[in-house]
């Protein structure tokens, strides 16, 4: 272990037993109590306003058109596309499957262009490709291997090096271990010719058979059916994924490629619209595998906390007017501000099991705990309005084929917030610079 390490997580050491001391000094001197019913009482209020802003901006969303379908206008000339697959240490597995796809699609094979983008120290993948090459052989398709100059290792980097080598008119972005359907370039080549927009993106579904590939899947699902139609409502603005995103060359020229940012797919979406152009999102899906393990799910949710809250920052010193802006800040925090109506929750679980278990600790606890019992009522309430929203999405479930599997892991989700907020935390005392890649 190197020195800076030891003395990082000497730092680290020190300043959690500082944490403890302090927590205990203020548990025995009758603060912590305090200043914990003030911190609910900021929470609570900041949930309910937002709670009141989700309810009208999910039914305005209701009126909005986000995703959509090519209009049929018969024979049409389809654009050119260079599909850039940036990589970084990934398994031959996962690379045929996306390559798979690719040929699968019934899209003129003359018209896509496919780049690997790779490290220069990622010798292994590199082997990998070469094999995918040679199978490519047998396709009209365009196949070639650019290298990142290995400076800066994200993605974004990754992506502007295969800009550079890209001739296609549309540009998509795909990953390793992508499954879509069949038609997924054919209905976004044809949007692109038969409607006035700058950006195509698509619903990405994070597929694994553990209990948290489950948890995380549900989480999409909520982010593609709720959430983005709702930022979309709120702020105008539809944001990108960076699975099956699709740019018109000249709007990514005009914005100065992809912004080399750990969040490339949130500042492209942002960086577009302050170009006033048009982004949808194709009625399609993308597929890949979910984080393998808790680990790879932490550096997951890491690299999205911070890419995330860089972007929050960035929204500010934008060009878009004050009013767009607050909005669209306030946009992207509603799945987290909403999420914390999973805290009450978990409270009022936690005092019901005492309750069922008849232990003479509840009544002491509560009056202990709560220094108003508003605070408590309120947190009630909230943990039953709440649960409604678990409820309703158990039912969507139930009578969905495709995810009547999940419908009963909806109420697991308090726990699945908890360790969001776990991570989240991590995210803040940590500074990651290097491509924390996924591993599947």
């Amino acid at each position: 272990m190197s020195g800076i390490k030891k003395r990082e997580k000497a730092k680290w050491f020190l300043v959690s037993i500082v944490i403890v001391l302090l927590i205990i000094i203020l548990f025995y001197s009758g603060l912590f109590f305090i200043l914990f019913n003030l911190v609910l009482a900021f929470i609570y209020s900041v949930w309910s306003v937002s709670a009141i802003l989700f309810i009208v901006a999910y039914a305005r969303s209701k009126r909005i058109e986000i995703y959509i379908d090519p209009e049929n206008n018969g024979t049409i000339e389809l654009p050119n596309l260079s599909i850039l697959i940036p990589l970084y240490k990934e398994g031959k597995e996962s690379i045929e499957k996306t390559f798979t796809s690719i040929v699968n699609q019934n899209y003129p094979k003359e018209k896509i262009e496919v780049l690997f983008i790779l490290e220069p120290d990622d010798e292994a993948t590199a082997s990998v490709i070469d094999e995918v090459m040679e199978i490519a052989k047998n396709e009209k398709m365009v196949v070639k291997k650019i290298f990142s100059d290995g400076n800066l290792k994200i993605k974004a980097r990754a992506l502007n090096a295969g800009l550079k080598a890209a001739r296609g008119e549309i540009i998509g972005v795909l990953d390793a271990d992508d499954y879509f359907p069949s038609d997924f370039f054919l209905k976004t080549g044809k949007i692109f010719r038969t409607k006035s927009v700058g950006a195509l993106g698509t619903r990405v579904y994070r597929y694994r058979k553990s209990i948290l590939g489950k948890l995380l899947n549900i989480e999409m699902y909520q982010w593609y059916n709720i959430y983005v139609p709702i930022i979309k409502g709120l702020s105008g603005i539809t944001l990108l994924s960076g699975e099956g995103m699709f740019v018109k060359r000249e709007v990514l020229d005009e914005i100065g490629g992809f912004p080399e940012r750990t969040a490339e797919d949130a500042f492209t979406a942002i960086e577009i619209h302050e170009k006033d152009h048009e982004i949808a999102l194709t009625n399609s899906f993308v597929i890949e595998s979910a984080p393998k393990n808790l680990k790879a799910f932490v550096k997951q949710r890491m690299r999205w906390f911070k890419g995330y809250s860089e972007c929050l920052n960035w929204v500010s010193k934008t060009k878009l007017p004050r009013k767009n802006r607050m909005l669209l800040t306030l946009a992207m925090s509603l799945p987290s501000i909403f999420s914390l109506g999973f805290l009450p929750l978990l409270i009022s679980f936690a005092y019901l099991l005492l309750f069922l278990t008849d232990s003479v600790l509840k009544i002491d606890l509560l009056k202990g705990i709560f220094i108003h019992p508003i605070l408590f009522y309120w947190g009630v309430i909230i943990s039953i309005i709440t649960f409604l929203f678990m409820l309703g999405l158990f039912f969507r479930f139930l009578v969905d084929k495709e995810w009547r599997s999940y419908s009963y892991y909806v109420f697991l989700f308090p726990f699945y917030w908890l360790l969001l907020f776990l991570v989240a935390l991590l995210t803040r005392i940590s500074t990651p610079k290097k491509w924390y890649k996924t591993e599947r």
